[in-house]
């Protein structure tokens, strides 16, 4: 595992979500439920490379965990793995006197390719990543391992696992850029944030893992600091002692003495000087063994450089596996008694309190929206938004960059997105997902209900623009019109929970949207425009949208469902008229498959859904012209529509194909009927 010590949409944590929705078919047993329900959690929390969450999910070496933990903050592998998506085969679960095995297809953008394109260069690759099409993308298979009793599934090859999933990413990475620069805190943009659908996972909240000092964030105080040197331990172990040093206009300095005999690198986690939290900073800084560094967190810095008390985290780090890399944590600390602390108070209305932290609404930038956290412990809290909304009104960019909540602090939060010049905010709702590194306590969600912040500020319902397409108890979502990227749609959250809407398959005009992206988290009572993304004509006029959107709330996993879309009409004065293209090659009363071509990304064949519900085709083989083509393929047909699945894989003969045989699974992910084969058998075509 040791190739990637040194170098993850809002859709991973909906597919983890709907496990019991679509784990399984009917003839599925629950064993084999609860198995298809683990493989998507290790998956999702592979590609996350969130170590605490890997660590839940199995077996993992020290050194997996530790290197997982390095690559969240790695700018190149983090561009690929956060678009990354992934399918479990529900058809390779394999028992034996070993365990239980099963194999997940997982889907990333071809960087090989963008590799090549950006000729050594990390932001042309970043960018090269950013453009690339999805029908570009390759899939590739991993096998997980697991030891299953009653109801408990435990992966037992997590290493191997992590290894398949990443060695050839960061080995192809390295070989172009080295160790890859680190991803660093954004400065402020000039312009506001392009359209993109967010994701939980788009930010690191981890500092750097590159040994090169990351530079201090744009955005610093010019007033110049008189800076008093202290030096006092806050923390010691058999491997470290540091000294805080000083408060200056580069950032908060330490000394730190290395004990032992090998190179260690020193991160920065969080930190509050005389109770307020430091929200954004960078460290990652070397120190040569048996020897005394300085160490810097680099970071925006006010006040005076008197520093009364100090609390934080920072992480000891061995790149060479001598010992675990772990967590230096320090409470409360007096640094100065002649300093008067006077505890910090919170600027605005109390959103949200348990016996952990307390949120707060402190004002609207022209960055987004920032709020104050108060961590009530004595220990290092992570936090990422999920979603937020302001007078109603959702914001689908949401992005965040910021480190975690030191002890006994109040910390100011800017949640980016695009929020409107000018904006006053009369009612706030948003959700936050809050986690402790130490295991101290369960991952949870602080969900604010829609609150007022202001009542001076009059606040009208937003109103609904678009054709309703869709109405439950939960959403009601109407279809607005066309765009560049897709088609507009409206979703309005009608519930006191925050709720992820994903679409698993769209049509317009009855035919499918190859590889549809929608994938958004709602904030409780909200209204949103969002983006079924897709490679459609700007210029088409919608006669009728179809679907399948999933509704998933992350609190309530059993809850989750399909809100079906089928073929509603939009505009009836345009006319629909979707046919298939192509060699039939396979009918029954629920579906038509077409051959239809081979292309350099795969072979391509038209389906005809002919049911009301969504139907997912999957399928690992496929023989032309008597040559057996490994392929991987896992596409969905929205209800009543014409759509392309593309098995990815290429014949090694360009001849025409004139025969054509295969299997190809059958799958309601919804149960209405139970998974079967489309076979058939040396079909002639051409």
């Amino acid at each position: 595992m040791k190739v990637i010590a040194k170098k993850t949409a809002c859709l991973l944590i909906a597919l983890t979500m709907i496990g019991s929705l679509i784990g399984c078919s009917k003839k599925t047993d629950k064993k084999t439920e609860n198995i298809l329900a683990a493989a998507e959690d290790v998956t999702a929390a592979l590609i996350s490379r969130n170590s605490k969450k890997v660590k839940k999910t199995g077996e993992f070496s020290d050194e997996t965990l530790e290197s997982l933990d390095a690559l969240k903050d790695n700018e190149a592998v983090s561009a690929v793995m956060d678009k990354a998506t992934f399918e479990v085969d529900k058809d390779s679960v394999k028992e034996s006197k070993k365990g239980t095995s099963v194999k997940v297809n997982v889907t990333l953008p071809d960087y090989e390719a963008a590799l090549e394109e950006a000729d050594g260069d990390l932001d042309a690759f970043v960018d090269a990543i950013s453009e690339q099409k999805e029908k570009e993308y390759k899939t590739s298979d991993i096998t997980l391992k697991f030891e299953v009793e009653d109801d408990s599934c435990t992966l037992t090859n997590g290493d191997d696992a992590a290894e398949d999933l990443y060695k050839d990413i960061v080995s192809a990475v390295e070989d172009a850029f080295g160790s890859a620069k680190p991803t660093e805190p954004p400065t402020t943009p000039d312009t506001d944030p392009t359209d993109s659908t967010p994701t939980t996972d788009t930010a690191p909240t981890d500092s750097s893992t590159d040994s090169k000092p990351t530079d201090a964030p744009t955005d610093t105080t010019t007033a110049p600091i008189s800076s008093t040197d202290y030096d006092v331990v806050i923390y010691k172990d058999d491997k470290i002692i540091v000294h805080f040093g000083k408060v200056a206009n580069d950032g908060v300095h330490f000394n730190v003495e290395n004990l032992t005999d090998i190179e260690i690198d020193i991160q920065i986690h969080s930190l509050s000087i005389n109770g307020i939290g430091i929200p954004e900073m960078v460290m990652s800084d070397k120190v040569d063994p048996k020897s005394t560094c300085e160490v810097v967190a680099k970071c925006k810095v006010q006040g005076d450089g008197k520093v009364g008390t100090i609390s934080g985290e920072l992480r000891v780090v061995d790149f060479s596996y001598s010992f675990d890399s772990y967590p230096a944590h320090f409470d409360t600390t007096v640094i100065d008694s002649a300093v008067t602390v006077t505890a910090p108070a919170a600027s605005g209305p109390e959103l949200y309190a348990d016996d952990k932290v307390k949120i707060y609404y402190k004002e609207v930038t022209k960055d987004g929206v920032v709020f104050q956290f108060e961590n009530l412990t004595n220990m290092d809290i992570e936090v990422e938004p999920n979603s937020v909304a302001v007078n109603g009104v959702n914001y689908y960019d949401v992005n965040f960059y910021g480190n975690d909540l030191s002890p006994m602090s109040l910390t100011d939060i800017l949640v980016k997105c695009s929020v409107e010049d000018g904006l006053s905010a009369g009612t706030v709702s948003a959700q936050f997902e809050l986690e402790d590194q130490a295991d101290s306590f369960d991952e949870y969600r602080a969900t604010i209900d829609t609150t007022v912040v202001d009542s001076s500020v009059s606040v009208t319902a937003p109103a609904a623009e678009g054709v309703s397409v869709y109405e439950d108890k939960n959403v009601k979502i109407y279809c607005k019109g066309m765009t560049d990227k897709g088609v507009l749609l409206e979703v309005e959250n009608i519930t006191e929970k925050d709720l992820i809407v994903q679409a698993e398959s769209f049509a317009v005009n009855g035919r499918s949207i190859y590889d549809v992206f929608l994938s958004i988290h709602t904030a409780p009572h909200s209204y949103c425009q969002v983006v079924a993304k897709g490679e459609l004509d700007a210029g088409t006029k919608i006669g009728t949208v179809g679907g399948a959107i999933i509704v998933a709330d992350k609190d309530n996993r059993k809850g989750n469902y399909y809100a079906i879309i089928d073929n509603v009409v939009v505009d009836a004065s345009v006319k629909v008229e979707a046919k298939a293209e192509g060699t039939l090659v396979y009918e029954d009363a629920k579906v038509k498959i077409y051959f239809k071509e081979v292309r350099e990304k795969g072979i391509v064949f038209d389906v005809e859904n002919l049911t009301g519900i969504d139907i997912c085709f999957q399928s690992s083989g496929i023989i032309l012209n008597d040559e057996e083509v490994k392929v991987s393929m896992s596409d969905d047909v929205a209800p009543h529509s014409v759509g392309e699945i593309i098995l990815k894989g290429t014949p090694s003969s360009s001849a025409p194909v004139t025969k054509v045989t295969g299997d190809i699974s059958i799958i309601s992910w919804d149960r209405t009927f139970d998974t079967y084969h489309a076979e058939f058998t040396d079909v002639a075509v051409g």
